[in-house]
């Protein structure tokens, strides 16, 4: 027996772990050296890009789009036979970690995620991404990532740990 009923999100934790989701998404757009700007431009000096700056300053659907991979977090998580309980009702069973293998199906579980949405809203592969023509050169298999972008899937699925840490919340393995 696990212990403890599985938790489930209220809306202020999607708010919290899609902050935290963005947060490590920017610090990674961060390391190349994007900046703000209203227009994305990769080829710019410095790159830029319209997401690059606080989570609260973000519109609707930059918000947007930070909670729904929020929200897939608890089911991801159940796919891989986990489930969040609050850290008082562990008995101690809390997995601290998950390893490697899992996060890297969960990043790649979250690049599919963001793959379909760009596809079901019009945007096609291209070799250099153009918000203008609808076109983006990520939009391919997670192995064919360029490794900061693999590291971009990363650090959202890593967010989910910072907000269970946060939250007083751990894992534990499905019985």
């Amino acid at each position: 027996m696990t212990g403890g009923d599985s938790y489930h999100l209220l809306p202020s934790d999607v708010e919290a772990l899609a902050a935290i989701k963005h947060d490590n998404w920017w610090a990674v757009k961060k390391a190349p050296g994007y900046v703000y700007a209203e227009k994305r431009d990769d080829n710019a000096t410095p790159k830029t890009h319209p997401l690059c700056r606080p989570y609260g300053e973000l519109d609707d659907a930059g918000k947007e789009g930070n909670r729904f991979p929020a929200r897939l977090a608890v089911l991801r998580l159940e796919s891989l036979g986990y489930k969040i309980i609050r850290a008082d009702q562990a008995v101690g069973n809390a997995v601290n970690q998950i390893d490697e293998e899992e996060i890297k199906k969960m990043a790649q579980s979250e690049h599919r995620r963001w793959m379909r949405e760009k596809l079901v809203n019009g945007w096609a592969y291209g070799a250099t991404t153009s918000d203008h023509f609808l076109l983006h050169c990520d939009i391919c298999k997670f192995s064919e990532l360029k490794e900061p972008e693999k590291q971009l899937d990363h650090e959202i699925i890593k967010s989910i740990f910072e907000f269970l840490d946060e939250r007083g919340l751990v894992l534990v393995k499905s019985s």
